[in-house]
This record gives structure tokens, sequence and C-alpha cells, in this order.
């Protein structure tokens, strides 16, 4: 049986709400799911889709869905087995979703919070962690969501 973990709520580029959530079960039933408004209002997609298993699959803390200048949806989850943040990105506005994409255990340390992520002036993407006692940041090279940091 799957067990809700965590839950965060992002708007997409048309201005309908998007649910990703993570669940935790023995198992090979972990996992990062999506659930999407079809239309203003109450109306939501039947059933959850699934995001997939973000490193050693057990996702045990989804941070945030940040929208970026593209209009696509970022999400960052702390796996709680190798406790490494990763990510995984919309590939086109309220389209389908990437891969998961390790960003990594910051200085080497296990990250044991969520992630705060918010967009640069110059649109890259900046994400703090906290991990041994400090405060660890990663930014993206290049504006807009990518699996180069």
């Amino acid at each position: 049986m799957s067990v809700l973990g965590s839950v965060t709520l992002g708007t997409g580029s048309d201005g309908l709400l998007e649910l990703v959530a993570t669940t935790s079960a023995n198992g090979s039933g972990a996992s990062v799911w999506r659930a999407r408004q079809t239309s203003s209002g109450d109306q939501w997609a039947v059933g959850w889709q699934s995001l997939g298993q973000p490193g050693r699959g057990d996702p045990n803390w989804v941070s945030v869905v940040q929208e970026q200048p593209s209009g696509c949806l970022e999400a960052f989850v702390i796996d709680g087995k190798d406790e490494a943040v990763w990510h995984s990105w919309q590939t086109d506005p309220d389209q389908g979703w990437s891969e998961w994409d390790l960003l990594g255990n910051p200085g080497g340390n296990h990250v044991s919070w969520p992630v705060a992520v918010t967009q640069l002036p110059d649109n890259r993407v900046l994400a703090v962690a906290p991990a041994d006692g400090s405060v660890w940041h990663v930014s993206s090279p290049q504006p807009g969501p990518s699996a180069f940091w």
C-alpha cells in the first residue's frame, strides 16, 4: 500500500493548477505523481500520472514546482535512500516531463530538508539546500530548466 508523502502545487502557463506528490511504499511502489486541472475551477483529470522514481527509488520530499520563463514547470525532489536532490521538468509547457536528473549531494553531504528554489533576474534557476549544518546552492548555467547544472 502506498502512503502519501508530500504534495506541492504549481501553476502552468495556461493558468491551470498542477499537483506533484510523492508516495512511499514497501518495495517498488514509491514514486512521484502528478495531477492536472483540465479547466479552471474544480475540474481535474481522472487519475494521477506517474513521473517515475528519482534516484534509488524512494522519493520522500517534493520541495517545489517552479514555473520557468518558458512556461514549463520544474519539480525538485529529495530521494530518501541517497538523500540527494533530483529534478525533472516539463519538456513543453503543460505537456510531458523529462526523466529525473541528479543535482547531487551538496558538498558530498546528505540533504535532510526541502530544497528552496527561486528565479534569478537573468532567468536562471537557483536551488538552495541545507546539508550538514550548512546552506548549499547550485544555479543553472542558462535560463530555463536544464539537465546541465
